[in-house]
């Protein structure tokens, strides 16, 4: 299987959302207590909604990175980082599709991701991931990431 990882561009728009979405559906079902139907619908559609917005902002900025992962010339997965404050990296969205996972597709993306980081003048790299998710925490401790801090959430009424 050939895997090349490149930059994503406007052209890629139904891929990266048809991916975005993916990840979306992937968090609503894995998570511990998922939302009822509507607003499962509501936040796909939001969702959805917005990719378009994130794609084009994160194509332009310059402290900005949209990668894609191609397995064969098919979009698999994707990254996007971006340099908080002048900084500190910050891995917001990362995603492989789940039948290209353990295949070195994750660890190729974020080596990137690193590589244009450290360009940047960048020398560390923060994100998140949901407690739930253990098979990405595993995932970036195995690349070297140690727990940083902890984040709260409540939900309003």
């Amino acid at each position: 299987m050939g895997v090349v990882i490149r930059k994503a561009a406007k052209a890629d728009e139904k891929e990266f959302t048809r991916l975005c979405l993916e990840l979306t559906a992937f968090n609503l079902a894995k998570r511990p207590a998922p939302l009822g139907y509507e607003a499962t619908e509501a936040r796909i559609k939001k969702r959805k909604e917005n990719t378009k917005t994130l794609l084009s902002r994160a194509t332009t900025e310059e402290n900005s990175l949209v990668l894609l992962a191609l397995a064969d010339g098919k979009p698999v997965g994707y990254a996007k980082a971006f340099i908080l404050e002048g900084s500190r990296g910050y891995v917001d969205e990362f995603f492989v599709s789940e039948g290209f996972r353990n295949l070195g597709i994750g660890k190729k993306l974020l080596e990137v991701v690193e590589d244009w980081l450290k360009t940047c003048g960048i020398d560390h790299i923060i994100l998140n991931v949901f407690l739930w998710n253990r098979g990405a925490a595993d995932f970036y401790r195995k690349e070297g990431f140690e727990e940083y801090y902890v984040c709260y959430k409540k939900e309003l009424d």
